[in-house]
């Protein structure tokens, strides 16, 4: 059996999109990814806290048609104001650089069992 190769973009991307995701970081999540589907083990992808898009750009490559991605952000305080998903156009501007819809984005209180 051939294993499985996600499309990643160009390893020049990481440093185009601000944020804290290291590149050791996306080649431990690619190597992760890669043991799943080497053993048939696949399902939704859920990142909590979105920043600046770096781990949902990377969620996005490495996920099939039926893994969707959704991002969690959580509400902090009674402002509304959110952990990391503080600048959501950014946010949209980053991953449409990558690819051609967003992530599914829920936005909702820490307290909400919901999310």
């Amino acid at each position: 059996m051939t294993p499985w190769t996600p499309p990643l973009p160009p390893t020049s991307w990481l440093e185009s999109v601000p944020g804290s995701l290291s590149e050791l970081d996306c080649r431990l999540i690619t190597e992760i990814d890669k043991l799943q589907h080497r053993h048939q083990v696949s399902g939704s992808l859920l990142q909590v806290g979105a920043g600046s898009a770096r781990t949902s750009i990377l969620l996005a490559y490495l996920s099939t048609l039926s893994e969707p991605v959704t991002v969690c952000e959580t509400v902090h305080d009674e402002s509304g104001r959110t952990s990391g998903l503080s600048d959501r156009k950014q946010f949209e501007h980053q991953m449409l650089r990558f690819h051609h819809r967003l992530p599914e984005i829920l936005v909702g209180e820490s307290i909400d069992s919901r999310l």
